[in-house]
């Protein structure tokens, strides 16, 4: 009690990625179309201390764009 911890949400197309101190913890399937996702909330005793919300996450290996051909 009274540690500070990361925790990280990835939205994929397919699911909800939780990551706790850098180490993956577990996925959640959607239930409604991830375009609905206005808002998130945090329950508890708790000193939050930043919240980032946006960004893409491109998993590796992915498609820049860029490139000659």
């Amino acid at each position: 009690k009274g540690d500070s911890f990361d925790i990280r949400v990835r939205a994929h197309d397919d699911r909800f990625q939780i990551i706790i101190d850098q180490k993956e913890f577990k996925d959640y399937e959607h239930r409604l179309p991830l375009s609905s996702v206005s808002h998130f909330s945090v329950d508890g005793d708790i000193y939050l201390n930043t919240i980032h919300w946006g960004g893409k996450y491109y998993p590796v290996p992915y498609e820049s764009g860029f490139g000659g051909e």
